[in-house]
């Protein structure tokens, strides 16, 4: 994948640096994101691109078979950007023990766009991780609760 986007990654840096002139505006250039599903997501940052098993997301250290005991963001340990370099040095160390460990299959490509920090700046996937994941459990519980609390009824939903 570095060779892919090894291209897009220079001209990305060459236009951070020098910006884009357009008639007689000069504008100047940063990048704020990449965006794509889950897996694109992964692959791109360099993580084991596996959800069933392993560290299954992006932006904390949660193992799939600790998925149900975790209730709260407190309960997650954030990846965060220092957290991976420390994590991307112990794969250079010794990668057959600590890729593994740490879900990591590779340094991201993206790590050479200048300005650019892969853990922060790979937002979640708003389809799955919001509409299919998080929104659905938060609103059939809001609906529950409302129902229950006899403030709604099953008539009024349908």
């Amino acid at each position: 994948m570095k060779k892919v986007l090894e291209p897009l990654v220079q001209d990305l840096n060459r236009v951070h640096e020098s910006g884009l002139d357009l008639k007689s505006l000069h504008f100047s250039v940063v990048t704020v994101a990449f965006t794509g599903d889950n897996l694109s997501m992964h692959r791109l940052a360099g993580l084991q691109c596996g959800f069933s098993g392993g560290q299954v997301c992006r932006l904390c250290l949660a193992r799939h078979k600790h998925l149900k005991l975790l209730h709260s963001v407190d309960d997650c340990v954030e990846r965060t950007t220092r957290a991976h370099r420390s994590h991307l040095e112990a794969l250079a160390i010794d990668p057959a023990r600590n890729g593994p460990l740490y879900c990591i299959t590779s340094v991201s490509p993206l790590n050479g766009v200048s300005n650019f920090e892969v853990m922060e700046q790979l937002p979640p996937d708003a389809m799955h991780d919001i509409l299919e994941g998080g929104a659905a459990v938060v609103l059939r519980r809001v609906l529950c609760g409302l129902t229950e609390d006899k403030v709604l009824t099953k008539e009024d939903l349908e």
